[in-house]
């Protein structure tokens, strides 16, 4: 029920602002568009439904360990 109501109280604005938001193939550049030089932390979260999206997470996860954090740059 909580989740259901969060659908009508964030914007996809605040969407955009908060978060990266892409495709496989894209989520590792927006993120570090987004958080290069700007936070310490990121998360990423996916769930693998096939061998195939377990090798692009695996790839993902490598990109974004080279983002440099905001102590780092």
């Amino acid at each position: 029920e909580t989740g259901d109501h969060m659908v009508d109280v964030v914007t996809d604005e605040m969407m955009d602002e908060l978060c990266a938001i892409g495709t496989w193939d894209q989520i590792a550049g927006e993120m570090r568009t987004k958080y290069a030089g700007t936070r310490t932390l990121v998360d990423f979260r996916a769930v693998p439904r096939n061998p195939d999206e377990v090798d692009q997470i695996k790839e993902i996860v490598a990109q974004l360990k080279t983002i440099p954090t905001a102590t780092e740059s």
